[in-house]
């Protein structure tokens, strides 16, 4: 089995703990299928499984060790760490006495049974050592940790809103949309299609985030074809710019999320100036989220590999420039919105209700 270790949720309120606490139960019980039992013993939590690699991708699971239970002796502890690890590593024993009615301190528990265990011929280290083992002595009994691993932190997967993320496919949508539900933000995504060819490229970028890190996300595709003719018909230095808030356009009439997520970051490409930014949010009646707003190009290519989406990601080309010339990259909202004026919104509503949605 393995002992759930997380952080930020247990600073909050004990209300809130609680709720966040059983949220994160139940996202860690649908990400084993519901085959596992998952539960809180002695205020940890607990997962009775021999796969411990499925928690280090949840959300509000800081870390994991494997954990054994055993009752609360000295002579049984130093037994079963003896017949459970190997005597070829040399280890580093730690006691933490939750159990405050447990004789002795610590340092004196932790003293006994490294004595029996080096008795059994077991090799101990304080400052060189292979591998450390925590014995945790709770009201309930012992628990042996060992092996401990990292999760991906943050906030247990839906507890902190919903939100929708406009989704290319490529490098930084995924990333921008995995660090915002490492929040708890609950998301879907939307996707506005150029091209039909590369529609089902995207689908499997979504679909790897979907199985490894969310759970039951949704994928919104726009075909965005006959938009684009509206959009053409725009002064060609305001394209982009007038594209961008078509997005966040169809993004608002999506009522039931709270936000929007994109992958913009400062000044990679021509409507990413804080002025085109501006001029883009004020299409936008619902905050927007960009989380990777002060990275590099090299760190968000980093955290899409950490993630696993690089691979997928980085086949996918890019197809929302619309001007081959110099773009605007300081845009009036005066002038956008006269460009703006030329669009019909009812071909960008009948897209919207011929969306196509994959899960």
């Amino acid at each position: 089995m393995f002992v759930v270790k997380y952080s930020e949720l247990g600073i909050k309120s004990k209300t809130t703990r609680v709720r966040m606490e059983n949220t994160l139960l139940s996202n860690i019980k649908n990400a084993y299928g519901g085959k596992v039992k998952v539960g809180k013993e002695d205020g940890r939590i607990v997962v009775h499984s021999e796969d411990g690699g499925v928690l280090e991708r949840i959300f509000g699971v800081s870390s994991y060790c494997r954990a054994f239970a055993c009752e609360k002796d000295v002579e049984k502890i130093a037994d079963r760490i003896s017949d459970t690890f190997e005597k070829s590593r040399t280890y580093k024993i730690e006691v933490k006495r939750a159990d405050k009615t447990f004789p002795g301190t610590s340092i004196e528990i932790a003293k006994g049974i490294a004595r029996r265990l080096e008795e059994k011929g077991m090799k101990l280290g304080v400052k060189l050592y292979d591998e450390g083992i925590v014995v945790e002595i709770r009201s309930s009994g012992a628990y042996i940790l060992s092996d401990e691993k990292k999760g991906p932190g943050g906030m247990p997967y839906g507890t902190g809103g919903n939100a929708i993320a406009l989704f290319s496919g490529g490098i930084d949508s995924p990333v921008a949309a995995w660090m915002v539900a490492k929040r708890g933000v609950r998301i879907d995504f939307l996707f506005y299609s150029f091209h039909e060819s590369i529609k089902e490229d995207v689908i499997k970028v979504f679909r790897k985030l979907n199985e490894e890190w969310f759970l039951g996300a949704r994928l919104f595709v726009i075909d965005g074809k006959e938009i684009n003719k509206q959009i053409a018909e725009c002064e060609e230095r305001y394209r982009q710019v007038v594209f961008k808030r078509v997005l966040y356009r169809i993004a608002n009439s999506f009522k039931e999320y709270d936000g929007i997520i994109t992958g913009e970051s400062i000044g990679q490409v021509s409507s990413q100036t804080l002025k085109n930014l501006a001029v883009i949010d004020n299409a936008s009646e619902k905050i927007v989220l960009r989380p990777l707003i002060g990275f590099d190009k090299q760190e968000i290519v980093e955290m899409a590999k950490r993630i696993g989406t690089y691979e997928l990601s980085a086949g996918i080309p890019e197809f929302c420039a619309f001007t081959k010339k110099k773009p605007a990259t300081a845009a009036n909202l005066q002038d956008v919105e006269r460009e703006e004026k030329k669009i019909d919104w009812k071909v960008a509503e009948e897209a919207v209700r011929r969306m196509e949605v994959f899960s």
